[in-house]
């Protein structure tokens, strides 16, 4: 049987109209009205023979059909039979309310209907649907009907649930009614309002604005609302979507208003109809002045403008009072607090909500606007410095007061609410945030100058190159995530300007070499093509290792490495970008420059530097490090640290010229202040909210050391308090011995290979630099990176039998980088990211099996 569809609850909510035919459509009319202009068309009852040949095709349906297709058939019955009554039930509310017989029948329908919908027809298969249904196609005086019968007379409405019978449906019977009403109001509304309005919104949209086409418009809509009576336009602007009142307020919010009320005041045509006496009673006994008459007009067009903005005001308010109660309840918790990490926490979100609310509804509603601009106030207030910032934008001296992430967050927060009196002073915020990385963009810049050399060699050190890439990699990684956080690239660096800053850096290492600057870059230059051919390696080996990213157990560590391939690649960029301006010549800077395949040590430094294997004819990588093998080291990074091994130790040092004193455990006393084998930086809030950081130099000045150590140790108990001496334990040679202990338990499995696949296991202490961060929750973030330098190691083959490894001591090193997040009372440890491994190994003598 046609039309026949799994139609289920789901399939009932969208009906379609063929599923509704039987439903009388030609009754809703009445006998009352004919078939003429405005009314709605009447459809045809089928004959005698027409529903004989329907109960036949049923009957040969039900004979063949299987369970399942009785059952659809079953609901779709169901909904036919329910949208016959709900059509018969409209047809009949269109006669006289004072008809009896009509009155009778009305009870008669609704009894029925209130029985087997308890009084809600969205409870019907079919009810609700052929309710909207049947509204949206009757014509406007048929509409009117529906109203002027007994929907619109309070005494007859109560008449008829009176006569409803049993009476224990008369509760159900009234809320029907009440559906019936709410559903015609709005079909009505739209009807009278939906299209003149329309046109108003696109007359508005208009450049110039047609004050004639806009008056007339008005006029028709004004007419339509009080034939009506009511509220119609509220009414009709709750049936619209997000989207329809964003078209509407785009040009009917307030601020739009005046264009469109001067493109009236504009009309100055002596032949438009004067208003009628009902327009204008006062005038009854006037001699009418056309220009008199036309002002009236002119006034009533920009009343009715300034109604429907109120209304769609009105409209957008109560949605977001519904679906956003407690916009500003937020920032005025934060605010009253006096937290300016939380104002601007706070202020971040409203940020994301106003901007979210700009997209749904082009412009906020009156009193929001007024309400956000309110709050934003009293937030700068409080974020202010009183003494040198008393009002404006915030300047640095508010700015520096504020930690990373605090600034960061405001610094983001200036799109949706600079409308509404957020405003930071960009320069001032743009040099504060470069001022927190000074440290480390020095550090950069100092990279580059090694770059920078390897690259004036007639043939540059591949394996040294690709360290210096590699170790700078780290650097610009950490200051571009500290950029980030101070809300200097906005919501997200883009890869340009990702390569601005690098370029930025390549070139201040150039002007670093003062009257060696051209003569240097020229020796580089030549190597360009070597770079753009590096260039495209890496970017190979990142989509090669992309394919192998989905689940497995690469997935954390091949995050972590194509982190460092692609901050690689576009260091690159900006090396090759910044080289090529060099050029002075214009006709030599517009050559192509050809690509250079690097050598096969550069394939071989991508394992030692990267950790990844990359294939260049097939574009494949592959990682030497599993997620498995790396988290190898966990366990004997976590272990709780015995603090009657590490007793304190007293340490008397200069900060910043006053001798202060330090309680630190004893083997940090030994590892870093009686020998040098350590360092560290330190970066966090202390407990007044303030931000402090202190950044080890990379190479110490002679005499400097203890004054550094210095500032890093008061840095430390800045934001550590208590827990800086627990830190201590963890910051010494006892970790080198745990990430050794966890190399072995990987065996074979180690990233320290040499060529031939041998395992190197490197023995000895090494070198420690600890930066330890201070985190939104109160613990603190430990990288520890450790670099031994290796002359005689011990090798494991791949069956692991040992043998004795001799390497040059010069050239032969092992780095590991981890990653510790560590509690507030600096007790408990975890190792929270991947581990990274470097490694270079020059062989003084053969291996001899």
């Amino acid at each position: 049987m046609p039309g026949i569809q799994n139609l289920g609850q789901p399939g009932i909510q969208n009906l379609q109209r063929q599923h509704l035919n039987a439903g009388p459509l030609g009754q809703v009319g009445n006998l009352r009205f004919k078939a003429e202009s405005g009314a709605t068309p009447r459809a045809s009852a089928p004959n005698v023979f027409q529903r004989f040949g329907q109960f036949m095709s049923k009957l040969a349906f039900y004979v063949g059909a299987s369970p399942t297709q009785r059952a659809q058939q079953f609901v779709l019955d169901q909904a036919r039979d329910n949208s016959r009554r709900v059509g018969n039930l409209l047809g009949n509310l269109t006669a006289s309310p004072n008809d009896p017989k009509a009155r009778s029948k009305i009870a008669e329908g609704l009894a029925r209907l209130g029985d087997l919908s308890g009084g809600d027809l969205s409870n019907l298969p079919g009810g609700k649907e052929s309710l909207k249904t049947y509204l949206s196609e009757l014509g406007f005086k048929d509409l009117g009907a529906l109203r002027s019968g007994v929907l619109g007379n309070p005494e007859a409405r109560q008449a008829v649930i009176d006569q409803v019978d049993p009476p224990r449906l008369r509760a159900q019977a009234g809320q029907l009614l009440d559906q019936i009403a709410a559903a015609l109001d709005q079909a009505l509304a739209g009807q009278a309002v939906q299209e003149p309005l329309e046109q108003v919104r696109t007359l508005l949209a208009g450049k110039p604005v047609d004050g004639q086409a806009l008056d007339t418009q008005l006029t028709r809509l004004s007419e339509n609302l009080a034939m009506l009576g009511g509220d119609k336009l509220d009414t009709y602007l709750q049936t619209l979507s997000d989207a329809d009142l964003k078209a509407l307020q785009a040009v009917l919010n307030p601020d739009k208003l005046g264009a469109a009320k001067a493109s009236l005041t504009q009309i100055r045509n002596p032949d438009v109809q004067p208003l009628s006496l009902e327009e204008a009673p006062d005038l009854r006994h006037e001699t009418y002045d056309p220009q008199l008459i036309q002002s009236g007009r002119i006034q009533q067009g920009e009343t009715l403008l300034d109604r429907i903005s109120g209304a769609l005001d009105k409209e957008i308010q109560g949605r977001i009072d519904q679906a956003l109660p407690d916009l500003l309840s937020g920032l005025e918790t934060a605010v009253q607090s006096g937290d300016r990490a939380a104002i601007a926490k706070a202020l971040f979100s409203l940020n994301q909500q106003v901007d979210h609310l700009n997209l749904t509804y082009g412009a906020l509603p009156v009193d929001t606007a007024r309400a956000v601009r309110e709050q934003v106030v009293l937030a700068m207030d409080a974020l202010r410095d009183p003494e040198t910032n008393p009002d404006g934008p915030l300047t640095r001296d508010s700015l520096k007061r504020l930690d990373d992430d605090t600034l960061g967050l405001l610094r983001r927060s200036g799109g949706a609410l600079s409308a509404f009196g957020l405003k930071l002073n960009r320069e001032d915020a743009r040099a504060e945030g470069l001022s927190r990385v000074e440290a480390l963009s020095r550090q950069v810049v100092e990279g580059m100058s090694d770059i920078l050399t390897t690259l004036s060699s007639e043939t540059p050190d591949m394996p040294a190159l690709m360290r210096q890439l590699r170790d700078l990699s780290e650097l610009e990684l950490q200051r571009g995530q500290q950029l980030a956080r101070l809300g200097h690239y906005g919501d997200m660096a883009s890869v340009d300007d990702r390569k601005d800053m690098v370029v930025q850096a390549f070139q201040q290492a150039l002007d670093s070499l003062g009257d060696e600057r051209d003569e240097v870059s020229a020796r580089a230059r030549q190597h360009l093509g070597l770079l753009i051919g590096m260039e495209d390696q890496f970017h190979g080996a990142s989509s090669g290792l992309s394919q192998i990213m989905d689940g497995g157990d690469f997935a954390r560590g091949g995050t972590e490495a194509l982190k460092r391939l692609g901050t690689t690649q576009h260091m690159l960029g900006g090396i090759i970008t910044a080289l090529h301006g060099t050029i002075t010549d214009e006709a030599e800077s517009e050559k192509r420059i050809p690509s250079i395949d690097p050598p096969g040590s550069f394939l071989t430094s991508l394992v030692e530097q990267y950790g990844v294997r990359f294939d260049p004819e097939t574009y494949e990588s592959t990682l030497v490090l599993t997620d498995g093998a790396g988290a190898k080291l966990a366990p004997h990074l976590e272990e709780p640290i015995d603090p009657t091994l590490h007793p304190t130790r007293k340490v008397t040092l200069p900060v910043r010229g006053t001798d202060t004193e330090f309680s630190v455990g004893s083997s940090f006393f030994k590892d870093g202040i009686e020998r040098t084998s350590l360092s560290l930086s330190v970066r966090g809030v202390d407990v007044e909210g303030g931000m402090v950081r202190s950044t080890w130099p990379r190479s110490v000045p002679e005499g400097r050391r203890d004054e550094i150590m210095g500032e890093a140790l008061d840095a430390l108990v800045k934001i550590a308090g208590p827990a800086a001496e627990p830190l201590t334990r963890l910051m010494n040679q006892q970790l080198g011995a745990g990430i050794l202990k966890g190399l072995q338990d990987m065996g074979v499995d180690s990233p320290f290979k040499l060529e031939d696949g041998s395992v190197v296991m490197p023995v000895g202490a090494g070198r420690f630099h600890f930066d330890i961060e201070k985190t939104e929750d109160g613990g603190f973030r430990v990288g520890a990176t450790m670099t031994i330098p290796i002359q005689d190691a011990v090798g494991l083959d791949k069956d692991g039998v040992g043998f004795p490894v001799a390497m040059d001591p010069a050239a032969s090193w092992a780095q590991v980088r981890v990653t510790l997040d560590v509690s507030s009372d600096g007790l408990q440890f975890r190792m929270s990211e991947p581990p990274q491994f470097q490694h270079h190994f020059v062989l003084t003598e053969p291996r001899h099996d």
